[in-house]
């Protein structure tokens, strides 16, 4: 029974130990050497969110700032509205915006479309205030989609299908 109140006393210290320090270098320090024993080095946890690196393949996910590299990096950066996720690597990426509106995407597209993602394009817009663009440059195409309801927009960029 001591043994028990032992170990729950080590847990309950321990946690605060990891509370008190968050605010500070050490509390990261610790979440870093803990999230490392428990997902494995090729996993990273930071402010750019969770980055997964499968043999040099990198995956980031969870960001809410517009990706600075990967395949997010052909398009120029979205500026309206509050980015809350993100999926960014070489061969996909998936950026979803709220609080935007669809009179921004439309003037976002004209930038997409001047860095020529205008082949086999095809838009559709709904009575509802919904929206739908897809477009190619060579092998990558981008998504852009509108939900009137929310103020939601999504971009997506990806490779076609071989």
């Amino acid at each position: 029974m001591a043994k028990q109140y032992r170990k729950v006393i080590t847990v309950m210290l321990a946690l605060l130990l990891v509370f008190i320090f968050t605010s500070c270098n050490i509390g990261k320090k610790i979440a870093k050497g803990a999230s490392e024993r428990i997902l494995g080095p090729d996993v990273n946890i930071d402010e750019d969110g969770l980055t997964i690196d499968d043999d040099g393949k990198k995956v980031t996910i969870g960001n809410s700032k517009w990706p600075k590299d990967g395949l997010a990096s052909k398009l120029p950066e979205y500026k309206d509205g509050k980015i809350i996720s993100t999926v960014n690597s070489k061969e996909q990426a998936a950026i979803i915006v709220e609080e935007t509106s669809l009179k921004y995407l439309k003037n976002y597209l004209k930038k997409v479309k001047k860095e020529g993602f205008t082949e086999d394009a095809y838009e559709s817009e709904t009575e509802g205030g919904g929206y739908a663009y897809i477009g190619y440059k060579g092998d990558i195409y981008v998504s852009l989609t509108f939900l009137a309801d929310s103020n939601t927009c999504t971009i997506a960029l990806g490779y076609k299908d071989k």
